[in-house]
């Protein structure tokens, strides 16, 4: 039963780390994104789908090294540091590309 409640301690820490981290990658987004007034499809590939892709378009790079300044390249670190710590947990948490959880019908099984 200790187990169990220390297993729980772990779990609720992690978790609200992880909440942390998404929540503030995806505040930082809005904020730099915000005043580029970018179109909703794009908005939508940037922070909703979380595309890599999206992030790598050269204009986008451009408007955003243009608002950052000097600090550009030190937030991509940031950026990126957070966008792996969320992969994560997302690993470990099994969790599907929504960030909920993904339970397959091979997870149910008892072997």
């Amino acid at each position: 039963m200790k187990n169990m409640k220390e297993y729980e301690q772990v779990f609720d820490e992690t978790l609200a780390s992880f909440r942390v981290s998404v929540a503030i990658f995806v505040d930082s987004c809005y904020e730099l994104l915000g005043p580029l007034n970018l179109p909703d499809q794009q908005m939508n590939s940037l922070l909703e789908k979380r595309s890599t892709d999206a992030w790598k378009d050269s204009q986008l790079q451009s408007d955003i090294e243009k608002r950052m300044g000097s600090n550009y390249h030190v937030y991509l670190q940031l950026l990126d540091k957070l966008y792996r710590r969320i992969l994560l947990f997302c690993n470990k948490l099994k969790l599907n590309d929504n960030l909920q959880v993904c339970l397959s019908t091979s997870s149910l099984v008892r072997k």
